[in-house]
């Protein structure tokens, strides 16, 4: 199975566009971990830290995030983890449940070392989209030698929900992650409003 997923990450991500407007930043661990346009909503949560970390080349973990359906409007991705080198790319990559690719993007972390990382996608609306209940993958690219560590917690998600028994570290853990929604804006969704009233009005 992890195979499948690693093979299908690779194929996507040669199709899929270079994402200009991501903004990588950093936090120390044991801080809150960066901060969001208040248009990018936190659908999905999982960064307790409560266990270790895995040395990895590659590894994936599954989500099922607060939306009812269709898919997440993907403005910022958080883990908590880091390189061992300066400048080393990381593959992000999505899955249907069926591990099915939908989409996929490449961040540089410009130092090496563990901290709780923020990948923004870009001022909302992105056009970005990933299922609302998926796979996500962190791999390292192709020919690179770059070793990441990814967090893994004992506990189960805060926002969203997730199966600990299928990709986690030994079945019993999950690995730390956030993927946070675009929403319309307060001033968007009154305009909205008074369209619909308009349009019932002349009615």
């Amino acid at each position: 199975m992890k195979r499948m997923v690693l093979v299908l990450a690779l194929a996507g991500l040669l199709a899929s566009p270079v994402w200009a407007d991501i903004v990588v930043s950093a936090q120390p661990l044991g801080s809150t971990g960066g901060t969001r346009d208040w248009t990018c909503e936190v659908v999905y949560q999982n960064m307790d830290n409560t266990g270790g970390y895995g040395g990895l080349t590659s590894h994936y973990d599954d989500y099922d995030s607060i939306l009812p359906g269709g898919d997440i409007h993907l403005c910022a991705v958080k883990f908590i983890g880091g390189v061992s080198e300066a400048g080393a790319a990381l593959n992000f990559s999505f899955f249907y449940p069926d591990q099915t690719f939908a989409a996929g993007f490449s961040a540089t972390l410009p130092q090496s070392g563990n901290y709780i990382w923020t990948i923004g996608l870009g001022d909302c609306p992105t056009e970005f989209y990933v299922p609302e209940a998926g796979i996500m993958q962190i791999s390292r690219p192709t020919g690179t030698t770059h070793t990441f560590q990814w967090f893994y917690e004992i506990d189960s998600a805060e926002i969203g929900t997730e199966d600990i028994t299928l990709y986690g570290p030994d079945a019993t853990k999950s690995w730390c992650f956030e993927l946070s929604h675009c929403v319309p804006e307060p001033g968007t969704l009154c305009l909205l409003a008074l369209g619909g009233l308009a349009l019932l009005r002349r009615r």
